[in-house]
């Protein structure tokens, strides 16, 4: 861009891209749904410079990850959606429906930006609001002076407002306008010894346990205290009794922050003065000293300085005065303590690491949303296929339960449960059928119903509506990782299948993978994903217009898969070890109608570990895309789907050709959307559709065909044409026999 936005030229920019070379934008693209440190949220954003994408959401970011995994599986073309991120905001300040807002969408928001709120520099009785980063100005609604460089939102701002926050010259942190009574839990695993920090805590905070475990055990309110950090700016829990050997710790406490200012100052010694002023400073303030240094000495608070009041100041007394011209610098906190303004603060977001529920919730109404999709495919980072799930009969704190969706005001309201139904009982509910009310006919009420939550579920009714509705697509998911690479626990990972009795009854469920819930038949539960009225796994199934179920596996890839990814500064990887479902579904976009992703080569990527021939045949027989060495590289094994064994889709070559055969038909029959409905209109119609079959014969795409063009009954106006087609795809190669003897002679 020129320096001279007046002046015509010629204007020249040297990028760098870290060696990464960039394709040109075609063919199929992979839809990313996945977390990020920064950029847009709720948005889809189609990369055309990976570099570019990597600076707005962050390398380190997982949707950054799976966009490198699936352009190493061949994808040209990348979607990006970002889900999880939320701004910085405060609400109600200036009264109801007023809000400041962030427009970056960051868990650290609310500290790069201070505030100040209080009289115009005009004096003249009306208030104004200022925005910093750092020294600059991001916003001001100054008479005269306004600023907005599109970092802030600012909703019902009142001139007239009481309120006031910070001066000019001492804004305050936007995390720090409303201070907040928080309560907090901290974890511990396996710990040892009597003293550890509180987190997101400091020394002036005000501190209080609720609760203490150890080792599952509550700690008495006598044996615990909280204490000042002797070393840093933070509090600690303190063991009076019963500290832990080797135990897991639990705490849970409340945080009631205050208000602070970073300081620092400077001054010369005299070889006579040993007390020193520091600036900003009140005697009610509460004062942090970070640092202290002399002549290039760190000094020791308590040896050789104190901080003590002088005058209206706090200050640094010296044990021994500093030498004559002895540099002293001291960098300090000031914790100021003042009248919260009214409001409500939401910090910023990126949910990185959150909960299964809490990714459930952000895959639920992203996919929601999402009713138009140019994807051919479609992954995402947030779930996968063996989730921890209370229907399964986990009991791991962190697991899906089950969950009740309810969309208020355009926003998704979500509630879990640990029973799928809650009854009436009085003005509350209950679990319980026994404790219910019961209505006129002594039926028990129902209060709610909740659902069974599943990933794989959702990803696959998600694409079977977009392939109805708007356009074909395929999502795939991945599994959970062995805990380690030993061959006891990738055998235990894998699991064994179910057993059966002569009457093909399941006496004993399938374990591991082999055992997943409707990716395997089990004792009480049917295999197959299949789309029902509710839209959540365990609803009615419905049923397509032949009578038989709908079978919405056809569209879900499932790929336990691991892979080593190697370094590539092309591609962005940058060696690790990964489920290799982003991968796959990179390489789906890559297939001809006609082929399968069977025996196809990933480049640039080795395998963890070799999976024994006998349990590769186990987990294709469950619907699972695996991967193998070969000669010639790493393979899949067999394009597999997520279907029910008796479905007509157990391959996913059968499926791209039945895509490619829809998107040509309906791109065909868009054409005639709006115009009269003529014996010419459907003549012509049929003729195209006829021309583009025989198009599709010749490429090997097709064997047979067989189709008609029907006028519909007209209905208010309504002309409906009904095609209904027939295929004979060319069924993927899955098999050569050999059969050889011997002769003496020929």
């Amino acid at each position: 861009m020129s320096n001279y936005i007046n002046l015509p030229g010629v204007n020249m920019e040297l990028m760098d891209g870290n060696l990464r070379v960039d394709d040109s934008i075609q063919g199929n693209a992979v839809l990313i749904v996945g977390r990020a440190v920064s950029g847009n949220t709720n948005t889809q954003y189609e990369v055309r410079d990976t570099n570019k994408a990597s600076r707005i959401y962050d390398a380190s970011s997982p949707i950054i990850k799976k966009m490198d995994q699936v352009r190493l599986g061949g994808a040209k073309r990348v979607i990006l959606y970002r889900i999880g991120g939320a701004p910085a905001r405060i609400e109600g300040i200036f009264g109801d429906g007023s809000y400041i807002e962030t427009t970056e969408e960051t868990i650290t928001a609310g500290n790069k930006y201070s505030l100040y709120i209080g009289e115009r520099p005009t004096k003249d009785g009306k208030a104004c609001l200022i925005i910093f980063r750092d020294k600059v100005i991001v916003y001001s609604n100054v008479p005269g002076s306004e600023v907005n460089l599109g970092e802030f939102i600012v909703e019902g701002f009142d001139a007239n407002t009481t309120v006031v926050v910070g001066t000019p010259t001492e804004p305050v942190l936007l995390s720090e306008v409303i201070l907040e009574e928080k309560e907090l839990t901290l974890n511990l695993t396996a710990v040892s010894g009597d003293e550890f920090d509180l987190p997101n805590t400091k020394r002036a905070y005000t501190v209080s346990i609720v609760s203490a475990t150890v080792g599952g055990a509550p700690v008495l309110s006598a044996g615990l205290a909280v204490q000042n950090s002797s070393t840093s700016d933070i509090k600690q829990i303190k063991f009076n009794a019963d500290a832990p050997v080797v135990e897991d710790v639990t705490v849970v406490y409340k945080v009631t922050p205050v208000r602070s200012i970073e300081g620092s100052a400077a001054f010369s010694g005299d070889a006579a003065l040993t007390t020193f002023p520091l600036q900003n400073t009140k005697i009610a303030d509460q004062v942090f000293v970070q640092r202290v240094i002399v002549a290039g000495t760190d000094l020791t608070e308590g040896t050789d300085f104190n901080l003590v009041d002088s005058g209206a100041n706090k200050a640094i007394e010296f044990t021994t005065a500093p030498a004559l011209n002895a540099a002293i610098v001291v960098q300090y906190s000031i914790y100021q303590v003042g009248q919260n303004p009214p409001g409500t603060y939401k910090e910023g977001e990126d949910n990185i690491g959150a909960s299964w529920k809490k990714n459930y919730e952000l895959l639920h109404a992203a996919l929601t949303d999402l009713d138009v999709v140019d994807a051919f495919s479609v992954v995402t980072d947030v779930a996968i296929l063996d989730a921890p799930n209370i229907a399964d009969g986990s009991t791991s704190k962190d697991r899906l339960e089950y969950v009740h969706v309810q969309e208020v005001n355009g926003e998704y309201k979500y509630e879990w449960s640990e029973s799928k139904i809650l009854y009436k009982k009085g003005s509350a509910t209950t679990p319980n059928i026994a404790e219910a009310d019961l209505n006129g006919n002594g039926q028990p009420i129902v209060a709610k119903q909740y659902h069974e939550a599943n990933f794989a579920h959702l990803l696959a009714n998600f694409a079977h509506n977009i392939s109805e509705n708007e356009k074909f697509c395929l999502a795939t998911i991945g599994t959970s990782t062995p805990k380690s690479m030993t061959s006891y626990e990738i055998a235990k990972w894998i699991g064994t299948p179910p057993s059966y009795d002569n009457k093909g009854n399941i006496t004993i469920n399938g374990t591991g993978l082999l055992g997943v819930r409707n990716m395997v038949d089990r004792a009480e539960n049917r295999q197959g994903f299949y789309k029902t009225s509710t839209g959540f796994v365990d609803g009615p199934v419905v049923y397509d217009s032949n009578g038989a179920p709908i079978d919405i596996g056809k569209y879900l890839s499932v790929v336990p898969a691991m892979m080593y990814t190697g370094t590539s500064a092309s591609i962005g990887t940058d060696g690790r070890i990964t489920n290799a479902a982003a991968a796959y579904a990179g390489l789906l976009t890559t297939v001809n109608p006609g082929d399968s992703t069977t025996n196809v080569v990933i480049p640039r990527v080795s395998l963890p570990f070799d999976v024994k021939k006998t349990k590769l045949d186990e987990l294709a027989g469950a619907g699972y895309v695996m991967l193998q060495q070969k000669p010639k590289g790493v393979t899949v094994v067999s394009g597999e789907l997520a279907t029910n064994i008796n479905s007509d889709y157990d391959y996913v070559s059968t499926t791209i050709i039945v895509a490619d055969v829809i998107t040509r038909i309906r791109n065909i029959a868009d054409n005639y959307i709006g115009k009269g409905l003529t014996e010419a209109t459907t003549a012509a119609l049929e003729t195209a559709i006829e021309s583009e079959f025989q198009t599709m014969v010749s490429a090997g795409s097709v064997n047979k065909y067989l189709f008609s063009v029907i006028v519909g009954q007209t209905i208010n106006g309504k002309g409906v044409l009904d095609i209904p087609i027939t295929i004979v795809p060319p069924f993927e190669l899955r098999e050569v026999n050999v059969a050889m003897k011997l002769a003496m002679d020929l």
